[in-house]
């Protein structure tokens, strides 16, 4: 569909032919989980870094702004008036009316392409529990590593709270036996054989 078409029309009525367009051609599976996942945490970024939760009326706040619209483009252009009047009212109308037509249906970012547009850090991304988007100062590896640690631990945790033993703690580690002088079957068959 091409947008010559349609050059005498409004900007409004230029978005619908796009979001018709665009409605046809996505997928509806996991991409509007992720946009919507996305949208949550780059709101909790931005009310993060800025005070008042709104954002700053300078071309980071623009630029912030813009990437935001890209992921709520993807699910209608209401939800950009409604987050623009929230946390940017210092934006004009026509403003705001160009920036939605510049962005139209919005783009997909890749994970690491949007935690370099943001400039993410891993602290940041810890702290405000961001699952979608890649710091800027970890590797692929290192982000997998981390995770592992944390998975160790967590089960670590469960297996102590259910009772059990931790290995370094473990007979087989500790070796009491050799303590007393005596071989490991002996010191088990006293063991068995001490009163109850």
């Amino acid at each position: 569909m091409s947008l010559a078409r349609y050059a005498d029309e409004t900007p409004r009525q230029r978005w619908l032919h796009r979001e018709i367009k665009w409605r046809y051609r996505r997928s509806r599976n996991t991409f509007v989980k992720i946009v919507n996942l996305r949208k949550a945490e780059i709101n909790m970024l931005s009310d993060h870094r800025y005070s008042r939760f709104q954002l700053p009326n300078n071309d980071e706040g623009r630029r912030m702004m813009r990437i935001m619209f890209d992921h709520l483009a993807q699910i209608g252009e209401d939800h950009c008036r409604r987050w623009a009047d929230m946390h940017a009212p210092w934006m004009a109308e026509n403003e705001l009316d160009d920036l939605i037509d510049d962005v139209g249906p919005g783009k997909r970012w890749s994970a690491i392409a949007l935690g370099k547009a943001l400039n993410l850090t891993n602290d940041d991304r810890v702290r405000l529990d961001i699952r979608t988007i890649r710091p800027i100062d970890r590797t692929k590896a290192q982000l997998e590593q981390d995770r592992k640690t944390r998975d160790a631990e967590r089960k670590r945790t469960r297996r102590a709270e259910d009772g059990a033993t931790p290995r370094a703690q473990s007979l087989q580690q500790t070796q009491p036996w050799k303590a007393l002088g005596i071989s490991r079957a002996t010191y088990f068959r006293r063991l068995r054989n001490m009163p109850k």
